[in-house]
């Protein structure tokens, strides 16, 4: 397991994989190096909201929506997106 993503991660974000169920905050970025091609393909982009829906009970993975898709992403995945700190808010889940 490298950390080496936690020592670059901007001022004022978060990892997604911090976020719990019911909150919402934007994408500010990403380890560039180590992002799935397929979270950039379904829009999980910088600017993006992107919504924690549930986390399953063993706490992964963790359910979100972004930019309309329903996703299940691993919590290792989700340690890689940074979200803006300030931008977080709560939000009723469906």
């Amino acid at each position: 397991i490298s950390f080496a993503h936690l020592m670059n991660r901007p001022k004022n974000t978060v990892l997604l994989d911090a976020l719990k169920p019911g909150y919402k905050a934007q994408i500010s970025g990403f380890n560039e190096d180590l992002i799935p091609i397929k979270m950039l393909e379904m829009g999980m982009l910088p600017g993006s909201e992107v919504l924690v829906k549930r986390i399953s009970p063993l706490g992964d993975p963790m359910h979100i929506r972004v930019s309309g898709f329903d996703m299940a992403l691993r919590k290792d995945e989700a340690a890689f997106v940074f979200i803006d700190a300030n931008s977080i808010t709560k939000e009723g889940v469906e």
